[in-house]
């Protein structure tokens, strides 16, 4: 049997979506909006899951409504799915080399894993934006919100080639 293709592009895929999900949790650039303080004059504010900035001057976000809570326990439970997803994928890969054949089970677990990521950090995404809607004025959505859409694609997709690298 030996070294398989596929279950290493799975892996590749799954790392590199949890790494940008990762990337985009734990930055503080999910909206940007420009704010005008007397005195002071023109700012950029941004918001993450966890923490706000002005100008660069970050703090960690106090009283947070329910709702960004809920994103942000959302975007971690995906993120664990995520790893979830990438150590299976990455057992059938270590047992292809080892020229032992991995149970079928662990590519369903691997797409099932993945899935879950996806949806879970769905949920954060769609949550954060409709009421990002509601609570902001003239706001942009920022890189972190980005990264974390393409991670969730990544892994829904790492998690799929992972099934068919099982095969």
């Amino acid at each position: 049997m030996g070294f398989k293709l596929i279950p290493l592009i799975a892996v590749g895929v799954l790392g590199l979506g949890n790494l940008l999900h990762i990337i985009g949790l734990a930055t503080p650039e999910w909206v940007t909006t420009d704010i005008v303080l007397p005195f002071v004059g023109k700012q950029e504010q941004t918001q993450g899951l966890w923490e706000g900035c002005v100008n660069d001057d970050c703090d960690s976000l106090k009283n947070e409504p329910d709702w960004l809570k809920a994103s942000g326990a959302m975007a971690i439970l995906g993120m664990l799915a995520g790893l979830g997803a990438l150590v299976i994928a990455g057992l059938i890969f270590v047992m292809g080399l080892m020229d032992k054949s991995a149970n079928k089970a662990f590519g369903i677990l691997a797409v099932l894993a993945a899935i879950g990521s996806f949806v879970l950090i769905l949920i954060c995404v769609i949550v954060y934006a409709v009421k990002a809607e509601d609570d902001y004025d003239n706001f942009d959505f920022g890189y972190s919100f980005g990264l974390s859409i393409a991670g969730a694609i990544l892994i829904l997709l790492g998690g799929f080639i992972a099934m068919a690298g099982n095969r």
